[in-house]
């Protein structure tokens, strides 16, 4: 079987991207909230339940409590139990390593130059490696870069892949309280492609045939059903309390604002001018969805600095894409 060149160099640049940020990924436990993780996990595997009042501090023990990410708590336990903490470094290599490779598949379906890309996933790894860690955010990343891949697939080809959004966004809900995230991302998807029509006409271009809107209004509302599905009545507040509670933020530094960070702010402030300037030079040629993205996570480091991962993984497809609409 004869490979054609541009099939190869994508395989090549993609097969460099997975090696390479899974080589980033891995680096020994370093994480203090992994104890607290296991721990949740392990008195989930041994009582065959979910807690419901607090067991781990002890000026709060016996209040009323909510454990949101049990399930990825129960599943870091399995691993650790099955191979120790070396599985869980493999375990969480592994997980960063699919993340860009769904973020390489998405550039391919833009028709990025695969050696372009390359440099750009591994610029983005470089700038959110400190994030890297065995915590239920690894795998919100995953599954964002899964929806960013799903739903650019798609605008650009149609099918039904887009109909696992909402099974996913199930299991999303018990890793994680982020899960507004996911339903962001969809509803932008939904509104830049109502509207992306008349930009190009606005624009003087010849407009392309469209997706049905109606498969993306069933899948928001599917995904918005589906998370609700969590044990705890109260999972999905915790992010808003959370934000809200900014006296207690201050006492993490992951919840500091980007400013306190010199060189993570001037890297950020260098990958949301390089978005913009292309932004600026393909204007006519913008996909909305991914401009109200850009516009939506762009001030959320300013308020966490945390939030720079989701900002960069959402920048990045749009970031090397090549305009092949």
């Amino acid at each position: 079987m004869v490979i054609h060149p541009s099939q190869f160099r994508y395989q090549v640049a993609g097969l460099l991207v997975v090696i390479l940020v899974f080589l980033l990924a891995l680096f020994p436990v370093s994480d203090f909230d992994v104890w607290t993780h296991l721990a949740i996990g392990r008195w989930i595997a041994t009582h065959g339940s979910l807690p419901q009042k607090e067991f781990l501090t002890h000026t709060l023990a016996g209040q009323v409590w909510g454990y949101p990410a049990w399930l990825f708590e129960l599943l870091l336990y399995w691993i650790y139990t099955i191979s120790g903490f070396n599985g869980l470094v493999l375990f969480k290599a592994l997980v960063v390593a699919s993340i860009f490779g769904l973020l390489f598949l998405t550039h391919r379906l833009r028709g990025a130059d695969p050696y372009l890309s390359l440099p750009c996933l591994i610029g983005t790894a470089l700038l959110i490696r400190f994030r890297f860690h065995q915590r239920p955010e690894v795998l919100v990343y995953l599954f964002l870069a899964f929806y960013l891949y799903l739903l650019t697939r798609y605008r650009l080809r149609g099918g039904r892949s887009l109909y696992l959004i909402p099974f996913l966004q199930a299991i999303w809900v018990n890793l994680h309280p982020s899960v507004l995230v996911g339903l962001i991302v969809i509803a932008f998807f939904l509104l830049g492609e109502a509207f992306q029509s008349r930009w190009e006409r606005f624009w003087g271009r010849e407009s392309p045939a469209r997706r049905p809107l109606l498969p993306l209004v069933g899948t928001l509302l599917g995904a918005i059903l589906a998370s609700w599905l969590h044990p705890y009545a109260d999972a999905l507040r915790a992010p808003v309390a959370l934000v809200q509670d900014v006296t207690a933020n201050l006492g993490f530094t992951e919840m500091l604002p980007i400013s306190h960070f010199p060189l993570l702010l001037i890297c950020y402030l260098a990958v949301a001018g390089l978005a913009l300037l292309a932004f600026a030079l393909n204007l006519k040629r913008v996909w909305l969805a991914e401009l109200g993205l850009l516009l939506a996570f762009l001030p959320l480091p300013w308020l966490a600095v945390r939030s720079v991962s989701f900002f960069t993984l959402i920048v990045a497809p749009p970031l090397r894409a090549g305009e092949s609409q």
